[in-house]
């Protein structure tokens, strides 16, 4: 997906309990695509949390991230 050194945009957790002690800290997310094949991953570093959906030629990490946020919308 992301060539070796290269940055990969990094998100906070939408999983994250605002009660819980271990707090997921803001840029646990990590988004990679692949563009050539036309899908995104968004992977959390910390709860192993992760979503893949489909990306276009105009998509930015952060529409991977806003897709993301509305799956889980939907699904709760």
């Amino acid at each position: 997906m992301a060539s070796a050194g290269q940055c990969l945009p990094t998100f906070e957790c939408t999983s994250e309990d605002s009660s819980s002690t271990i707090r997921h800290m803001a840029q646990k997310v990590v988004v990679a695509r692949d563009k050539a094949r036309n899908t995104a991953r968004i992977t959390c570093r910390v709860c192993l949390e992760d979503f893949q959906t489909t990306i276009n030629f105009l998509s930015e990490a952060v529409d991977v991230y806003n897709d993301w946020i509305d799956a889980c919308e939907t699904a709760n």
